[in-house]
């Protein structure tokens, strides 16, 4: 994209740009099965492809093969839902007519989506139920409470798990897998505009609706010995290690986030010089539907922005020698020439020196009994060391003699430290 901005008046403005960044993001795994039935972004496909490749989990007394699933915030079974094609479509008849058979639990929070959802699978003998899953540890009404009290049959051990509930779904994975529930397939929504290098968990509890980061989910599924092993844009797919050793290692040889996410709903933030904060990506409230106006998030007004390290505009004006003199510091009481000064002159040198380095990083003295020929070679050989000398010769030095130039950290063997004080290296 290019945005070539010019001014209406007569001062320039600045040429944006945005360059195409080359992506790690992996196209021949199971994102290359995507599809949509009912789903949002192709996790029917990704799902089917799952199954095909991972063992049920159950048989019955007939031999005949039994998937298990459950769905944490299935609205009305129908909309945007990842099970549907399991439990009701054509997933479920193809799977049928191979002797497999679903069965499901689905929850659902809003009184009037879950009527609709009632009505839908009653009759297919999967469990609803019409109750907010609370993220809250030893609630009643967590997810693993839920599950043993409403279907008490449903084992410890199935086949899927998809949670999206727009806030807690992080915590409701916790709460599943410390209550002894192991899914083989972990479906679970995170918050698309947080960049992959964050992990964000937003707080344990229900009146928050924040999402967590895509690397949180990833480090906490990791902990419970999780693999991740597809993303679309709003979700991310785990399974148990064992599973992805066995059966999906050679389908998805890079687990990393890198190779399995790309950010495409971001927002970066970038500063310039002079304090002005701009924008780069999405530029709206995705959810609210508002824009982000770039004027109205600046922390500086217009009139405060200005470089500060910016060179001063004034002009240096020439001091004569007269000047210099009154404005140099005396050292004859510290030199050969006046070995017979007092105490007295050489503390007020001491403090008239002192106070000009403090201030301003260096001093002029006069007095010294030091010839300017020699002062400038001292100043030739100083230049030519900090200037002229290899970069080597540089790190070579020891670390005193790197402190005398400005190398070292703050308070550390530099003048301030001479003096017992902590300061900068200027």
């Amino acid at each position: 994209a290019h945005a070539s901005l010019r001014s209406r008046g007569s001062s320039p403005m600045a040429e944006i740009r945005q360059r195409k960044v080359p992506s790690r993001r992996q196209r021949d795994g199971l994102i290359r099965y995507a599809r949509d039935s009912t789903s949002q972004n192709g996790e029917d496909g990704v799902i089917a492809r799952l199954l095909e490749l991972l063992p049920p989990s159950h048989q019955d007394g007939q031999g005949r093969n039994i998937r298990y699933c459950v769905d944490v915030g299935a609205w009305d079974g129908r909309h945007l839902s990842n099970t549907y094609s399991l439990l009701v479509g054509d997933q479920q008849q193809s799977q049928a007519a191979a002797g497999t058979a679903f069965r499901g639990v689905l929850i659902e929070a809003d009184p009037v989506r879950f009527v609709q959802l009632e009505e839908l699978h009653r009759p297919l003998g999967n469990t609803c139920v019409n109750v907010a899953v609370s993220c809250a540890k030893g609630s009643n009404n967590s997810l693993s409470a839920i599950l043993v009290t409403h279907a008490p049959e449903f084992p410890k051990e199935f086949d899927f798990l998809c949670i999206d509930v727009d806030g807690t779904d992080y915590w409701l994975m916790v709460d599943v897998l410390e209550g002894g529930f192991r899914p083989s397939i972990l479906c679970i929504e995170f918050n698309p505009t947080m960049p992959d290098d964050v992990i964000y968990i937003q707080p344990r509890d229900d009146g928050v609706r924040h999402g967590s980061s895509l690397a949180a989910l990833v480090e906490l599924a990791e902990s419970r010995n999780y693999v991740l092993v597809e993303s679309t844009i709003f979700n991310a797919f785990f399974v148990p290690r064992e599973l992805y050793d066995q059966y999906l290692k050679e389908e998805v040889p890079d687990t990393t986030i890198e190779a399995l996410h790309e950010i495409t709903m971001g927002t970066t933030l970038y500063q310039l010089y002079d304090g002005t904060i701009k924008l780069s990506g999405c530029k709206k409230m995705l959810w609210h539907r508002i824009p982000i106006k770039e004027e109205k998030i600046q922390i500086l007004s217009k009139e405060k922005r200005s470089f500060p390290f910016a060179p001063s505009e004034t002009k240096c004006d020439v001091v004569d020698a007269n000047e210099l003199r009154n404005i140099a510091v005396d050292m004859t009481s510290y030199c050969p020439l006046s070995e017979g000064s007092g105490e007295k002159n050489r503390a007020e040198c001491a403090s008239q020196l002192l106070e000009q380095l403090k201030s301003d990083g260096f001093a002029f003295v006069r007095g010294t009994g030091i010839s300017a020929a020699t002062c400038s070679k001292a100043l030739r050989a100083t230049n030519a060391f900090l200037h002229e000398a290899d970069e080597n010769v540089r790190r070579s030095c020891l670390t005193k003699d790197r402190a005398r130039r400005g190398f070292a950290p703050a308070g550390t063997e530099n003048f301030a430290s001479l003096i017992g004080e902590k300061g900068n290296n200027d």
